[in-house]
């Protein structure tokens, strides 16, 4: 799995790790990094955000999901 704020791929558990001293401080990165997330990297991201009914989304719901609300009214 990808990093969302600095790319390097990562196995699951370590991943979790590396997020928290790697965390993504500019909300507009990491939206950049969301739109360049795959389908399971954007599922993983939204069960971890315990959003109900990732498992049936499509990319683009996923992305809206996961785009803090003030974000989207911009």
């Amino acid at each position: 799995m990808l990093c969302p704020k600095c790319n390097q791929e990562f196995s699951p558990n370590v991943l979790q790790l590396h997020m928290k001293r790697c965390e993504v401080k500019d909300i507009q990165d990491e939206e950049i990094t969301i739109e360049k997330m795959k389908v399971d990297q954007l599922k993983e991201l939204a069960k971890e955000q315990g959003i109900e009914g990732y498992s049936k989304m499509k990319r683009e719901e996923l992305i809206a999901a996961l785009t803090p609300a003030e974000e989207v009214n911009e």
